[in-house]
């Protein structure tokens, strides 16, 4: 390294002194030569003459032999040496200095600038893109990031506020990068940007400089580090998915599902017993819950899987989790889980032969009963007692009161199935009480979708198993009646066969009667489809049969099951009506008539409590019956409030029509036909108020922070709909009660004297006066008899 302290070494034999010199044509002193500064002599020297043991060169110079001035040295050498007599003594200037001719010592290159190999006569400026901070460098670094770098730069400038360098070497402003958006970068930003922090957002058009640029997202409303628009919801709220609606709406978190943060439509997490089609439905469903060990097939998650299935416990699929992948299996709703189908083969030779026998034993004991025998042989103490208690029990017409009963407790069950009215499990845990009267004896056999056929071959034997059982009472009615006969010594009639068959019409009928609602309730059901949301965006949906959830209605499956339903339609919800109007319009003018003849008994089932000139009324009533169990299915889902509209109209337009015409016969039973009538027109109310109350809790509001809960306990007026439901729960026992009152009263106020009865009907004789008429004849062909059977009378 050279610098200015280097002193010059003067050749030994040479003594110093301070004699003039003549340098460059001057006259100057050795000292000033030393020193390097040169004074002119105060006389010129024309020429060079002197030699080199009388001049001395000066440092930076040589003087060759013979020379009249000294040679500096040239440029990119120097020598801090004197008295120098060949160039080859100059030494070469060393990198990161600069010498220019003549220089006694090299030069440091300055800040930003550099020389990079020896010998240079001048440092040369740093390269745009390089900068230099030190002197003598041989050469320039990379300007680092987050910095520009024009020629000759010592430093480097900054990148601008909403720029950033990203890399090393820029040469000017422009290579600075816009800022990102949703960042924000103040001046001399590197790569390492700061994004806008969650929950803000930068601006998607202009680059940012300072925090305070980044905008803060309105609740319920937030987003990511470094967003450019909020596009998450907080905790309680769920966005839509922006692939489907491109604009972000937080909306309250669905009810029976939680919403992390972060959460939309997609990736919502249901509770246990929640379920709901796809992913893009907004449509949470309630599945069956068995409460007292909250067993559910429903797991609930954040997986829709395919069709719902996600959502499902495994062994589980379908709408509601309610069918079983295993197809030797059956969703029992009490239970509320998939169990092993039983052998519907066995099941149904056992079922046929017991209910055969019970039928067998029934008959017999019926024909024993009722059937007036013409042998003088002395009954047995048990053929009496039965027929006591057979003849006691008619005084208390339970038949007609029976005949109510069934039917308002038939029609209240059609609620959740035909009106879809969603009851609480306090309702079904008391009217559960009389599912019997349901009568689906299929489920005995083969429960579910155990049958090969599936859900249509179900419905087939449903509807035709019964018409077999009637055929079985018309044949073995005849049949048992003549062994009996025989086996007591009856003469019988001259036709047996004949009025043995019409003596088993009334069972008929009877049968008919019983399983008219369920049975026509099962075929109309082959309508009844549950629709779940697809896809709430689109306003898609997709239905599935309430009886049969694996087939999806308007298939062709459904449309098989569609097929059968049809043929079954005409042999019940239109055969019955028909059947029953056919079997009384031969005797309609012997029953109007009064007159007690073979057919006109074996039809009384439909008549006998009803005035003579209304024995039509028993079509009439299974006419609505049928119109509430059945026929309104047939009315589409979506209007369901119509549906129940329609029964309300039906019901009251009987009721009214029932107190006009006033048909039955007797007082207590046009008390219990009344009070039952009023009690289903209430009942049906209350469906109509519990779905409203429903749909209120249920319905999704513009505002998410509105609860639908307290909005429907300020329009209805009740707390929850379990109110509702014990008010309906009280109309059904009210029916009970009025029919187990009647009954009561009746048998406790009955005389227990002997009293006559009409042999062909086994009733007491019918004595209300006619209008104009002030007495009642007996007219006996036997006076003794007569006399004291008028007194009886």
């Amino acid at each position: 390294m050279f610098n200015n302290s280097i002193t010059p070494q003067s050749p030994s034999r040479v003594a110093r002194s301070t004699m003039p010199s003549k340098i460059g044509g001057r006259l100057v002193s050795w000292d000033s030569a030393r020193t390097g500064q040169r004074t002119a002599c105060n006389s010129m020297i024309p020429s060079c003459l002197f030699s080199p043991e009388t001049v001395r060169a000066l440092a930076g110079n040589y003087c060759p032999s013979g020379s009249a001035a000294p040679v500096p040295c040239g440029a990119g050498r120097f020598s801090p040496f004197t008295n120098l007599t060949s160039e080859n003594q100059c030494q070469d200037c060393p990198a990161g200095f600069f010498c220019p001719v003549g220089a006694p010592q090299p030069t440091p290159c300055s800040a930003g600038t550099y020389a990079a190999s020896e010998n240079s006569q001048r440092c040369t400026p740093c390269e745009a893109g390089t900068y230099q901070e030190r002197q003598g460098s041989v050469t320039c670094v990379p300007c680092r990031e987050g910095y520009y770098c024009e020629e000759g730069s010592v430093s480097g400038k900054q990148c601008p506020p909403a720029t950033f360098g990203n890399t090393t070497g820029l040469d000017e402003a422009s290579d600075c990068q816009p800022c990102p958006f949703g960042f924000y970068c103040p001046a001399g930003s590197t790569r390492d940007i700061t994004a806008c922090p969650a929950g803000s957002y930068g601006s998607p058009t202009a680059s940012l400089s300072q925090l305070d640029q980044c905008v803060p997202c309105a609740s319920p409303e937030t987003s990511a580090e470094g967003s450019t628009e909020c596009t998450r919801c907080i905790v309680g709220f769920f966005a839509h998915p922006l692939d489907v609606r491109p604009e972000l709406e937080c909306q309250a978190c669905l009810p029976g599902a939680e919403c992390p943060p972060n959460s939309n439509a997609r990736n919502i997490t249901l509770r246990e017993g929640k379920w709901r089609l796809s992913s893009l439905s907004l449509d949470v469903y309630d599945c069956e819950t068995k409460n007292n060990d909250f067993r559910t097939p429903c797991k609930g998650g954040d997986d829709a899987g395919v069709d719902g299935s996600g959502y499902c416990r495994d062994g589980h699929e379908g709408p509601k989790c309610e069918v079983c992948v295993n197809s030797s299996m059956w969703f029992d709703v009490r239970e509320v889980q998939c169990v092993d189908c039983p052998d519907y083969r066995r099941n149904g030779a056992i079922f046929g032969g017991t209910l055969s026998f019970a039928l067998i034993i029934f008959l017999i004991g019926y024909i024993n009963t009722t059937r007036y025998s013409t042998s003088t042989r002395r009954k047995t103490k048990l053929e009496v007692i039965l027929q006591r208690a057979y003849f006691r029990l008619l005084t208390l017409n339970l038949v007609p009161k029976l005949k109510l009963l069934i039917a308002f407790y038939q029609s209240v069950r059609t609620l959740p199935s035909v009106y879809d009215v969603g009851l609480p499990d306090e309702y079904d845990r008391y009217s559960s009480w009389f599912d019997w009267l349901g009568l689906d004896w299929t489920q005995l056999i083969a429960p579910g979708s155990c049958l090969d056929s599936g859900y249509a071959g179900r419905l087939l034997i449903r509807g035709l198993a019964p018409l077999g059982g009637m055929g079985a009472i018309l044949l073995l009615y005849p049949i048992i009646a003549i062994i009996i006969n025989k086996t007591k010594g009856d003469a019988g009639d001259p036709t047996p066969i004949k009025n043995n068959i019409l003596q088993s019409i009334n069972l008929v009928v009877f049968t008919a009667f019983c399983l008219v609602i369920s049975v026509s309730t099962s075929i109309f059901s082959a309508w009844s489809c549950a629709t779940y949301t697809d896809n709430s965006f689109e306003g898609t949906s997709r239905s599935f049969l309430r009886e049969a959830p694996d087939i999806e209605c308007g298939t062709t499956e459904h449309d098989e099951v569609k097929a059968v339903a049809y043929f079954l339609i005409a042999v019940w919800p239109v055969g019955m009506p028909i059947l029953f109007i056919a079997l009384l319009i031969p005797c309609r003018e012997d029953i109007k008539h009064g007159k007690a003849t073979k057919l006109a008994r074996a039809v009384s089932f439909l008549h006998r409590e009803y005035v003579e000139t209304k024995y039509y009324w028993e079509p009439l009533f299974l006419v609505e019956r049928l119109v509430i169990g059945g026929w309104l299915l047939l009315i589409p889902d979506r209007l369901a409030y119509i549906r129940i509209a329609v029964a309300l109209l039906v019901c009251i337009t009987y009721m009214a029509t029932l107190m006009l015409l006033h048909p039955y016969k007797r007082p207590d039973i046009y008390l219990l036909a009344t009070g039952s009538q009023f009690a289903l027109v209430c009942v049906f109310i209350g469906a109509g108020a519990t779905k409203i109350y429903d749909d209120l809790v249920e319905y999704n509001y513009a505002c998410p922070l509105q609860d639908g809960e307290e909005v429907a306990k300020d329009i209805m007026g009740f707390s929850s709909s379990v109110d509702i439901v014990t008010v309906m729960l009280g109309f059904n026992f009210m029916v009970l009660i009025i029919f187990a009152g009647v009954t009561m009263f009746q048998s406790l106020t009955a005389s227990s004297l002997p009293n006559v009865r009409l042999t062909a009907t086994k009733q007491v004789p019918e004595l209300t006066l006619r209008a104009g008429c002030i007495w009642h004849l007996f007219l006996s062909h036997i006076w003794s008899s007569g006399q004291d059977q008028v007194a009886t009378i």
